[in-house]
């Protein structure tokens, strides 16, 4: 959480520091900048809420980096300027960084899934 705040914080000190009176322009670049990694990374489960890092976190099937991708394009959206929560999206990102971070501590990363040996 430490991390999403600090990165959301400084995508909105760039962005004004770049853009600083010129909210059209900031926009305009930010949506560029979401649209070239969303391009770059070839799936759009970055944008949005997050809905489908989530499910996909739950089931334990997120990326290893998950976490920190759906981190970068919130922060790039919402300091950009473009109205949306980051409730929601703290979800996706709490979500997918236990999918990564709990085989590291031994936990499974599903913990709702079922072991057919049991």
């Amino acid at each position: 959480s430490i991390l999403f705040l600090e990165v959301m914080h400084l995508a909105g000190r760039l962005y004004r520091r770049f853009f600083d009176g010129k909210p059209y322009q900031r926009a305009a670049v930010g949506g560029l900048l979401v649209a070239a990694a969303t391009v770059l990374l070839g799936t759009r489960d970055y944008n949005g809420a997050g809905m489908e890092v989530a499910v996909a976190a739950v089931g334990g099937q997120a990326a290893s980096w998950a976490f920190l991708l759906k981190i970068l394009l919130t922060a790039l959206t919402i300091g950009a300027g473009y109205k949306g929560g980051e409730i929601v999206p703290s979800f996706a990102i709490g979500a997918a960084f236990g999918c990564a971070a709990g085989p590291l501590l031994g936990l499974d990363p599903a913990p709702g899934r079922l072991d057919p040996g049991h």
